[in-house]
């Protein structure tokens, strides 16, 4: 009846109350002895519309719906500013729900016409606390929590029997909670609210799994594992069955088994999982979900750029690890994606280098100059900004640092590079050939500082078979210096001074 009252009597909701008195005497003459149901149905319209208040509330009802409709696209575009004004609009144009019970029951109406009614206002109220709750999941979304505690307080009270108003209201004390850094006293509080907001919930709904996995993540971001595993379990069999639809709680324990160290259990959870899959939409599903873990935890692993220059930075090579377990679990349900198959090779490589590379920091027989062009190679790889940003000019002034070296120091280092960090080595080939390359440059150089000091009038020729080996690394340098300088001191001046500003600027 909510949206007939108009239509059934011919009219448009811009109608007036003459209008409407005489297009019911019409339409009644015309019904009253030959259509009982439809005279009926006229009846009850016009006596929803004859009383002025019921009118209004209806009138506001029909401008509430075309609202809605706006608000539609604003939620799915997760426009959530915009969201709020138009059911803040709404409320605002909304009558209470005491005005609402008060009404209806003002209206002197026979049996069937109270019935009709009854079901109308409680369509009104029941639309009422949907807008309420709407407005809540916007504020929630927006950051806007007290707000929407406000709200969800409040609906719980008239409802207590709603099981999402208390999920709701659950999740708006969690989400504050997680905005809070742990040494914040008012965390622990919130979180302890939120818990009891879930539990609620469980006992309206005891086979529901949802709330018992949000008491889990709430455990698990207060770093109580033991009781997140007991939680994400009882999510897992709430509902007395084991199926796809406990995937989330399954992927939620192999982040708990991350914590606690137990990567194996991740292994046997994947299994299980594997079994559950009903189809290929739920395999990618499974797939992306473990994709979207591996990426956080390599995020995590990652976002402190500096990590390997510190003495110990296992905490960061056990996340990735467990980044790397991820991804092979998400290989189990996508055995095709090329993509997915490159991050997995990155990630196992990269945990053989930093081995590699915890041992070689400690390696007195490692020239540090080579040790700064790993970090920087370690860097590139990982793709760490503030590394790469002016990676060439550092690796330039490392190379200017080497060439000052002696050629046996160089020698060493290559040989044992070479020998026992392989996987480093081979992580970016191309710096590692320009530092056997200067090994050979710093033997040109001092040749060439010898020749100077020994006879000012050395050949051309001389200095042009110096040059040529030397075009190799720096050929315009070299190139320019040779046609301008015939004596072997104004080269090995000029070339040095070339080369030193080639390398720093």
């Amino acid at each position: 009846m909510a949206y007939e009252v108009y239509r059934i009597l011919e009219l448009s909701p811009s109608a007036s109350i003459k209008e409407i008195k005489r297009s019911y005497s019409q339409l009644v003459r015309k019904y009253k002895n030959e259509d009982i149901e439809k005279f009926s149905l006229i009846r009850r319209a016009y006596e929803m519309l004859i009383n002025s208040d019921a009118k209004a509330i209806y009138d506001s009802f029909l401008q509430i719906d075309s609202f809605l409709k706006i608000y539609q696209e604003t939620f799915l575009h997760l426009e959530w500013e915009e969201a709020i004004q138009i059911l803040k609009r709404i409320v605002v144009e909304s009558p209470e729900e005491d005005e609402i019970q008060k009404l209806a029951h003002l209206l002197p109406q026979d049996k069937e016409v109270i019935e009709e009614q009854q079901t109308f206002w409680g369509y009104i109220q029941e639309n009422h606390r949907f807008i309420k709750e709407q407005l809540g999941l916007c504020y929630i979304s927006s950051g806007q929590w007290d707000e929407a505690i406000a709200i969800y307080e409040k609906l719980t009270t008239q409802k207590p029997e709603i099981f999402h108003y208390w999920t709701n209201l659950g999740q708006a004390y969690k989400t504050q909670a997680d905005f809070l850094s742990q040494n914040n006293i008012s965390q622990a509080h919130l979180y302890q609210q939120a818990r009891e907001c879930f539990k609620k919930a469980v006992n309206l709904e005891a086979t529901n799994s949802k709330p018992y996995l949000e008491i889990a993540r709430i455990y698990f971001n207060e770093n109580s594992y033991s009781q997140a595993e007991i939680w994400a379990e009882r999510a897992i069999n709430a509902d007395r069955k084991i199926d796809f639809q406990d995937f989330d709680a399954f992927c939620f324990l192999c982040l708990v088994y991350a914590k606690i160290r137990e990567l194996n259990k991740i292994e046997e959870l994947v299994q299980k999982i594997k079994i559950l899959i009903p189809n290929e939409d739920a395999k990618i599903y499974a797939s992306s979900k473990f994709i979207e873990h591996g990426d956080e935890l390599y995020r995590i692993a990652s976002e402190k750029s500096d990590f390997f220059e510190e003495a110990d930075f296992s905490e960061q090579l056990y996340l990735f690890s467990v980044s790397l377990t991820f991804f092979k679990a998400a290989k189990n349900f996508n055995l095709h994606d090329d993509n997915l198959q490159k991050k997995y090779d990155k990630i196992d490589k990269l945990i053989s280098v930093l081995n590699q590379f915890q041992k070689l920091k400690n390696d007195s027989l490692i020239l540090d100059s080579y040790k700064k062009l790993v970090v920087l190679s370690l860097s590139d790889y990982m793709s760490i900004d503030n590394y790469i940003k002016d990676k060439d000019d550092q690796i330039n002034l490392i190379f200017v640092e080497i060439i000052t070296l002696s050629k046996s120091s160089i020698n060493e280092s290559i040989e044992r590079f070479k020998s026992y960090y392989a996987d480093i080595y081979n992580l970016n080939i191309q710096i590692f050939d320009k530092l056997e390359q200067s090994k050979t440059t710093q033997s040109f150089v001092a040749l060439l500082q010898n020749r100077a000091s020994k006879d000012t009038a050395i050949l051309r020729e001389e200095i042009n078979h110096i040059v040529k080996r030397l075009y190799n690394f720096l050929p315009p340098i070299a190139e320019k210096v040779v046609l301008k300088y015939p004596s072997s001191e104004e080269f090995v001046s000029s070339f040095m001074k070339k080369l030193s500003n080639r390398i720093t600027r």
